[in-house]
């Protein structure tokens, strides 16, 4: 007697790969546009565990000229520095589930693998998000020049924000966006709400749902814009353009499989993929690959790139 398999209910590997592809491409898209740059997801295939970039540090090159001198002048030597990110290995699944269970609500292969695909590509970019935000609030609060923590009693407000971009200098300018907790964006509304302009008639007027300095706010409840125990205190960045930069940098490989054995037939999907994180004014400077997220997160583990903050990703605000 012939024995029956499960292959007229497969998951189609090209479909979960393209869908995959596709999704993480679109949010990457979306994303960057709407951060204006200043936490970038890219695609650049990179070999090896770290991306080193050399560039030349500025040198002091204007002086003044002594019109009645003839004496020799030193050198000013140029030196030079390297960019360095990390690349951070991940894994997608295994996933299973019985073969059954889709066909009872329906699904058909091709569904089930489009599906797999689309959710696995919004975490992926998700989790890159949520790392890139990590390192910088590490880097930028072990930073005294570029925190303002005012965590003793005051919530976030126009007032402190102002004077977290004035931690950036002349270079305040620079600063893009805003990336911050619900909660902090919630109290800067009630900040603009309490400075609303009132005409004769005692009506508020606004001139937006709530004024940003003309920088983009990204909101979004990540891990580490808030403190342990969660809820303590929230922290905002203000951040340049290219602050942060992760890079999706090798091929994503996903396979699929049947598996037979159980009492019902299990479909199984794997994945894995790598990306580089890199941080502007840092360089990653331990020797460790691919590091876990303690320690990609430790801010001994970079090395400040030249002397200026105002060279570097942006600044941070702590509030309550």
């Amino acid at each position: 007697m012939a024995t029956g398999t499960g292959a007229n209910f497969v998951i189609y590997e090209n479909e979960v790969w393209t869908a995959f592809q596709l999704k993480v491409t679109q949010m990457i898209t979306a994303f960057n546009e709407a951060s204006r740059g200043a936490l970038t997801l890219r695609n650049e295939f990179l070999k090896g565990n770290f991306d080193k970039r050399a560039f030349f540090n500025q040198a002091t090159a204007i002086a003044r000229r002594d019109i009645t001198s003839t004496a020799s002048v030193a050198d000013t030597p140029l030196t030079q520095d390297e960019d360095i990110s990390v690349k951070l290995n991940r894994r997608i699944g295994p996933l299973a589930q019985t073969l059954d269970a889709w066909k009872k609500v329906g699904a058909s292969p091709e569904m089930l693998s489009q599906i797999v695909g689309e959710f696995a590509a919004e975490q992926a970019t998700q989790e890159m998000i949520n790392e890139l935000i990590a390192v910088l609030v590490s880097l930028l609060e072990n930073t005294a020049a570029t925190t303002l923590d005012v965590s003793a009693g005051s919530t976030t407000n126009y007032t402190d924000l102002n004077l977290t971009n004035a931690l950036m200098g002349d270079h305040a300018s620079k600063i893009v966006a805003y990336v911050m907790h619900s909660k902090a964006y919630a109290d800067l509304v009630g900040d603009s709400i309490s400075k609303a302009v009132t005409n004769v008639t005692d009506t508020a007027i606004f001139s937006d749902v709530i004024g940003s300095f003309g920088r983009i706010v990204v909101v979004t409840d990540a891990p580490a814009l808030t403190a342990v125990p969660v809820g303590t205190v929230y922290k905002t960045l203000a951040l340049t353009m290219g602050a942060g930069v992760s890079t999706m940098s090798e091929p994503e490989n996903l396979v699929s499989e049947v598996i037979t054995g159980s009492e019902n037939l299990i479909g199984r999907v794997q994945g894995e993929y790598a990306y580089n994180l890199g941080i502007r004014g840092w360089k990653y400077s331990s020797a460790t690959v691919n590091p876990d997220d303690a320690t990609v997160q430790l801010e001994t583990n970079w090395t400040v790139l030249g002397t200026s903050v105002k060279q570097r990703a942006g600044a941070i605000l702590i509030a309550d």
